[in-house]
């Protein structure tokens, strides 16, 4: 009656292997971009209200222009990550950077100051947005019946 095939089943994996670290997870991908992407690349991700980010991947650098994105990484031993606010650079992580971190600490005061504005700015416009479609549908409803108009008709 049942015509489904039956699924393979798949072969545990045993103890012995080695697992693929990060390094030549980079390694290759390092290898990967630089034959399909010789000059670089340059990716613009947008997420209406959500996601805000350019990413541009140049040999073995990777800048992220972040404007409304916090990232989490592991540690990097060939590629350079670099996440800036506006293209000013906030956090460098990986290849050549000492302490394999580094925070600039003016730069990161500013984007937050930044962010926390442009947040508040947006609350702002919001509500302003409210107050008008209340005052519009105030404007635009009929007008409620006097108690002279109600006598009128009686």
């Amino acid at each position: 009656m049942n015509d489904l095939p039956k699924t393979p089943e798949v072969p545990p994996v045993s103890p012995g292997k080695k697992a693929i670290n990060t390094g030549t997870v980079e390694l290759l991908t390092g290898a990967l971009f630089r034959t399909i992407f010789g000059k670089g690349i340059h990716v613009p991700i947008k997420m209406s209200g959500v996601l805000d980010l350019d990413v541009l991947v140049r040999e073995n650098d990777v800048f992220v222009n972040a404007n409304q994105v916090l990232v989490e990484l592991p540690q990097l031993s060939i590629w350079r990550l670099v996440v800036a606010y506006q293209g000013r650079p906030v956090l460098e992580l990986g290849r050549g950077v000492r302490k394999k971190m580094h925070v600039h600490h003016g730069a990161l005061l500013f984007a937050l100051l930044r962010i926390w504005r442009d947040k508040h700015r947006a609350a702002k416009v919001y509500a302003l947005k409210e107050r008008a479609k209340d005052r519009a549908a105030l404007r635009d409803s009929p007008p409620a019946p006097t108690a002279a108009a109600e006598s009128e008709v009686s």
